[in-house]
């Protein structure tokens, strides 16, 4: 929330505060549990390996499935509510 007041958006901030609250406010299904705990889990690992220099040697099979699984379905969580949000 502080990286938030400073003017910096990101897309943790985006997905965990601002998303929910404008869904909440439109009266608009929030996105299911499991699917934004798998997406801050795949963006956990994104910065991980981006940032901190681990290697893609320590993503197992299973996390790939996850963090694709994620994306496809918040990618289609995004497709149902924007134009609801416009």
């Amino acid at each position: 929330m502080k990286s938030m007041m400073n003017g910096a958006l990101t897309f943790s901030s985006a997905l965990n505060v601002v998303l929910p609250r404008l869904c909440g406010m439109m009266g608009i299904p929030q996105m299911p549990g499991p699917i934004l705990g798998a997406l801050n889990r795949l963006t956990k690992k994104r910065n991980k390996i981006t940032h901190e220099g681990t290697t893609v040697a320590n993503v197992c099979s299973d996390d790939v499935g996850e963090g694709l699984s994620a994306a496809v379905l918040g990618f289609e969580y995004i497709r149902y509510v924007g134009p609801r949000l416009a």
